[in-house]
């Protein structure tokens, strides 16, 4: 699925003005829900367009806390939830760069708004980003 999905979202890229210097970074899922999952499934909808725009995969975010999922909340439940949830992996450097950040479904944007804060405090010159659906 992710190989066709992908093309879903590959279709909106042109709403990127210039991939130049261009990164894709997935919406990370915490650690726990990996290993139930076993799978990240943004992780895997970026590698695809990774491969079709020959533009670096940074694995840079994580999750710090484990809570309920973010579609069972009410908005503002949502936003105490992701306060401060989500850190730059160390070994990152994104400065001046620009960050695609892909998700696979968006609500009320508050994991993507949560993301793109940590990458902006960064260094991260644009952050866009790509959502599978809206939910």
């Amino acid at each position: 699925m992710a190989s066709f999905l992908g093309e879903l979202l590959n279709k909106e890229m042109y709403l990127i003005p210039n991939l130049s210097n261009s990164v894709f970074v997935p919406v990370p899922i915490h650690k726990k829900r990996l290993k139930f999952r076993g799978f990240n499934q943004t992780q895997l909808l970026a590698f695809q367009l990774s491969r079709k725009f020959d533009l670096p995969l940074l694995d840079c975010l994580q999750r710090n806390r484990f809570k309920v999922g973010q579609a069972k909340l009410a908005r503002k439940e949502r936003l105490k939830n992701l306060k401060g949830a989500i850190s730059l992996k160390a070994e990152h450097e994104l400065s001046g760069k620009s960050v695609i950040l892909i998700d696979d479904v968006a609500t009320t944007g508050s994991t993507l708004n949560e993301c793109s804060k940590v990458l902006k405090e960064s260094g991260v010159k644009r952050v866009y980003a790509l959502v599978l659906a809206r939910g």
